[in-house]
């Protein structure tokens, strides 16, 4: 059990979420763990009320950000064509495969193929949220072939089935 400050900071600088010292209460433990779970809870809900654009790494230049946008822009619009891949994203934006990877890896923390999943997932959370699809039909509009697949990424990506979060919008 460490306990000096220093392996406290050191705890939290390697991404921990807390670092509680013992002695302790059971009562804090109780608490720091609901404080944990609700603060994972509302960052889910933020991140799916969100527009599709994916988040980028805080202190992020005007350019990337219009980088960012024009990039999810293109995936837009051809987010009904489960063809559409990194390669035509590339050469949309005028780029080389490795070089697009750099770039979002850079500004996103994503690789390109994460980002666009994730584009198509943030738009598939909205047309749930805001229509009355069945899955098949969102899958269509979003350009994901398989049900099954996309019932499996939703679920991973927002914490919840395609329905359940259709659901709990009303």
């Amino acid at each position: 059990a460490r306990q000096t400050m220093e392996n406290n900071i050191e705890g939290l600088k390697s991404g921990a979420d807390a670092y509680i010292v013992k002695p302790f209460s059971m009562a804090h433990l109780l608490t720091q763990i609901q404080t944990l779970l609700e603060n994972r809870k509302r960052e889910r809900e933020s991140f799916v009320h969100k527009p599709y654009l994916p988040s980028s790494k805080p202190g992020i230049n005007k350019a990337d950000e219009e980088f960012l946008k024009k990039m999810t822009d293109l995936i837009v619009t051809h987010i009904n064509q489960p063809e559409f891949n990194v390669e035509q994203l590339a050469s949309s934006l005028g780029m080389s495969r490795s070089s697009l990877h750099r770039k979002i890896k850079d500004v996103s923390n994503l690789t390109p193929v994460d980002f666009i999943r994730l584009v198509r997932l943030k738009k598939a959370a909205e047309l749930i949220r805001n229509n009355n699809y069945r899955v098949t039909e969102v899958c269509e509009m979003v350009g994901i072939s398989s049900p099954s697949y996309f019932i499996k990424l939703f679920h991973k990506q927002f914490g919840m089935t395609p329905k359940e979060f259709a659901d709990k919008k009303e």
